[in-house]
Order: C-alpha cells, then sequence, then structure tokens
C-alpha cells in the first residue's frame, strides 16, 4: 500500500543502507553506533557504540552482525544481543576517517569482503581469519579508495572504486580482468554483462567474460545509483 509500518528517529546520520535478519534490521551511524530494530515493530533491540566512523552497511549472515568500525576494524556482533564475537585488526595505512565512505561488508555465503580506503580487498572467514588480500590500487593513481560495495556472483568477485579500475577476481582474490572506470556504487552483473554507474554521471557495461566494454551513455551528467536490473531493463 506504501503506508509506513514503524519509523525509528536515530541520533546520529546515517550514511548507509540496513541488512536484514530473519527478525531483525541492522545499520550503522557516522557516529560509530550499531543499532539493531526488531522488523515488524521498529523496536530498538539493542545498541553499541564505537569510537570510530562507520560509513558502510553491515552484514547480517546467519546470527552474526558484521560492521567496519573506522577503516581498520572488522567487528563481529551477536545478533541477539550485540556483544562482540570477535573483531580483526586489517593492515592498512589510510585515515581512520575516509574522504569518500566505506564499501561495507559483503559475502559470497563462505567468505566475508570489505574493501579499504587504501585500495586493498579483504577475504575472511566468518571467525575472522584473514584468507587472503589483494592490492588492486595502481600506484600512480590520485585515489586508492575502495567505496563500492564488493559484489559475489556466479563465483567470482567484483569491485571498482574512485581509484579508476574495475576488477574481476577469482574466489581466491586472482585478476581475471580489469577495466578503466571510476565508480563509488556498486556494479550490477546481470546477463552476461556487468553495469558500472561512473563518476562522470554515465552508465557503462562491460562483457562478464572479457571485460570490454560494450557501451556507454552518458545520463546528462548526474550523479547515478548503482544500476539494478527490473524486468529485462537496468534501471538507475
Amino acid at each position: 500500500t506504501g503506508k509506513v509500518t514503524w519509523t525509528y528517529v536515530n541520533q546520529g546520520p546515517i550514511a548507509a543502507g540496513a541488512s536484514l535478519g530473519d527478525n531483525s534490521v541492522v545499520f550503522a551511524d557516522l557516529d560509530g553506533r550499531v543499532v539493531a530494530l526488531d522488523k515488524s515493530s521498529g523496536v530498538k533491540l539493542w545498541k553499541r557504540r564505537f569510537n570510530r566512523e562507520i560509513s558502510g552497511m553491515p552484514l547480517v549472515m546467519g546470527g552474526t552482525a558484521y560492521v567496519m568500525a573506522g577503516e581498520r576494524e572488522l567487528v563481529a556482533l551477536s545478533l541477539s544481543d550485540g556483544h562482540t564475537l570477535w573483531q580483526q585488526s586489517l593492515e592498512s595505512f589510510a585515515r581512520d576517517i575516509t574522504m569518500n565512505g566505506q564499501s561495507g561488508v559483503a559475502t559470497d555465503g563462505q567468505n566475508i569482503y570489505v574493501g579499504l580506503a587504501d585500495g586493498h580487498l579483504y577475504a575472511l572467514n566468518p571467525s575472522g581469519g584473514v584468507a587472503w588480500q589483494a592490492a588492486l590500487n595502481p600506484p600512480m593513481r590520485n585515489f586508492k579508495d575502495i567505496d563500492a560495495q564488493v559484489v559475489a556472483a556466479g563465483g567470482s568477485l567484483y569491485t571498482v572504486g574512485y581509484y579508476g579500475l574495475l576488477h574481476k577476481l577469482g574466489a581466491g582474490g586472482g585478476r581475471i580482468w580489469q577495466a578503466d572506470v571510476a565508480s563509488g556504487t556498486a556494479p550490477l552483473v546481470a546477463n552476461g554483462t556487468v553495469y558500472v554507474s561512473d563518476t562522470d554521471g554515465a552508465l557503462t557495461a562491460f562483457s562478464n567474460d572479457s571485460g570490454r566494454q560494450l557501451w556507454r551513455n552518458e545520463l546528462n551528467g548526474s550523479v547515478l545509483s548503482s544500476a539494478s536490473d527490473f524486468a529485462g531493463y537496468v534501471v538507475v
């Protein structure tokens, strides 16, 4: 019907989307709060506070909520009450507050993936151990940030950032191909194609097999959202 079911007024600004569990909604804010709400009523279940900015979307998987606190700390919280299950410090030369934001936490159902502001992609297992890391930033580029959400699809990983490259990686972090495009939004993988909204306000399509650019549509220079696949159309 489009009617508002419930509203929760947060104490600080929210920079990323919420993640859904079976019965809960989990989000984080720029003041370092992680909040879990009851999905049906919007009643607050628990709240945690960290002394670091959280600008990326949390990940809910099973009974755990994963969140990046600042640019170096991945924290696993119990979905039932918010207590810390483990935390893992990641090596990064980025400052605690990145200029463009965070990529958030993603998963392929096995590993957990986070992109950092220094251009590194980390893969961790659900218990917090580092499975592998890959340095994706070209050394002479001005920007290093991996700000777009890492996308796991078809056994591959896709990552893009302000450093100006779209990467397709194998499950172990090996590069399959790369393409020149700068973006802060997650790529869409659909119909054998990878669609990216770039920093110049254009939507670009690449072959999923080879990384070859198929077409580029400039849409009036606006800042675009991530592309979505809807009824055979690409929507931004």
